[in-house]
């Protein structure tokens, strides 16, 4: 397995900057399984605190589960994890990871999709918009679309499909798309 130069960390230390974060994951390790894409980015990031002694570390993308993170920030490998996707399918997971109630996060179908994942994400925080903290009985996930349903799914990518299309209409003719997948 060839060795990633983690050097530039130490030059962006030395250049001021106060915070980094190392995306990584789904998109830049396509490999079959969620957990090997997890193991090969925990590689490459494991040394990266060691060039960055004064600087906020955070990693953004394929961290999945919650032992894996606890060890990485408990261990000083970073500061901190990025839930992105995750965060916008389950808003309190967080909350569960540092209460021990669950020991991952959800295994979303748009994993090895980026711009599935990006859309999916996208239409799930517009949902969750669409009513308040007290509207949704104190539930933080209250309207907010479980793609691990497959009824669920297979209209979400009906409706992508009719999004992608109107993209790449909009792209033909040189305009641009706004908004988010609406899913009813």
């Amino acid at each position: 397995m060839p060795s990633i130069p983690i050097d530039p960390f130490e030059y962006f230390q030395n250049a001021g900057y106060d915070f980094i974060e190392i995306g990584g994951g789904s998109y830049e390790f396509p490999i079959s399984t969620a957990a090997d894409r997890e193991d090969r980015y925990r590689e490459i990031i494991h040394g990266a605190k060691k060039y960055a002694t004064k600087t906020i570390v955070y990693i953004g993308g394929g961290i999945r589960r919650a032992k894996i993170m606890e060890k990485l920030v408990v261990d000083g490998i970073v500061d901190g994890i990025c839930m992105a996707r995750p965060v916008s399918a389950e808003f309190d997971i967080a909350a569960k990871i540092v209460g021990n109630h669950v020991p991952s996060t959800l295994v979303l179908p748009f994993e090895d999709d980026i711009m599935g994942g990006v859309l999916a994400a996208a239409s799930q925080m517009n949902q969750a918009g669409q009513k308040s903290y007290t509207e949704s009985n104190r539930d933080v996930n209250d309207g907010i679309m479980n793609l691990n349903d497959p009824t669920t799914l297979e209209r979400f990518n009906e409706a992508k499909a009719d999004f992608s299309a109107k993209l790449e209409a909009a792209k033909t003719e040189g305009k641009v798309l706004t908004g988010v997948i609406i899913l009813k």
